[in-house]
């Protein structure tokens, strides 16, 4: 697993005097499912606590994370200064990002990460274009018959489906019976993947 961070995050960190070893073990529990909140496509939230403190009061970061290959610190900020990113608002971001092209500093964040990361040759073009996808692609809702005719149409089990999409069995499960409905990045994917194929997000 390799850990990078952006000049913005650096800064923060430096700052706020949080160590590598915070971001290591923020990434440990990443590794071994525990995952503070999964924001779709491969973007995830996770607490970081401050020197000499738990990790309730403390920082949330926003990485760009790959189970067993990469993890990219791309924006921090401490809890008392934005209560939460969570899934509605990362979700309120991105069904907004038409209008302008970022509306977050995280979002823009993210996507310029990303762009980094392609750029070092790290992140694939197909990838790239996924995450270009991802903030700039206009989507509609999707229904739990939709994507469950977009899975077998891709001959793939919830299993298959879910690493590519880089969220849990469980969710897809949810989806296609109807009780959640993806939003935000994880239904920009899935809008890609109806208009592509799953090689569009490999």
């Amino acid at each position: 697993m390799r850990l990078f961070k952006t000049k913005a995050f650096s800064r923060f960190a430096a700052q706020e005097r949080i160590a590598d070893p915070a971001l290591r073990d923020a990434i440990r529990r990443a590794e071994a499912g525990l995952i503070d909140a999964d924001l779709g496509g491969g973007v995830i939230k996770q607490r970081l606590a401050r020197p000499g403190q738990g990790k309730s009061g403390g920082y949330r970061s926003i990485v760009l994370f790959r189970r067993g290959t990469l993890a990219f610190f791309a924006y921090g900020y401490a809890k008392n200064d934005r209560d939460n990113i969570g899934r509605e608002e990362w979700n309120d971001h991105g069904d907004r990002v038409m209008a302008k092209r970022y509306r977050s500093d995280a979002l823009a964040a993210v996507h310029e990460t990303a762009a980094g990361l392609h750029e070092a040759g790290i992140m694939s073009k197909r990838t790239m274009k996924a995450f270009d996808e991802m903030c700039l692609t206009r989507i509609e809702p999707l229904t739990a018959t939709q994507i469950r005719q977009i899975r077998t149409r891709e001959k793939a089990s919830q299993a298959v489906f879910a690493r590519y999409l880089n969220v849990t069995t469980g969710l897809i499960s949810q989806w296609e019976r109807g009780e959640k409905h993806p939003r935000g990045a994880s239904l920009k994917l899935l809008t890609l993947v109806a208009k592509k194929g799953l090689q569009s997000v490999a």
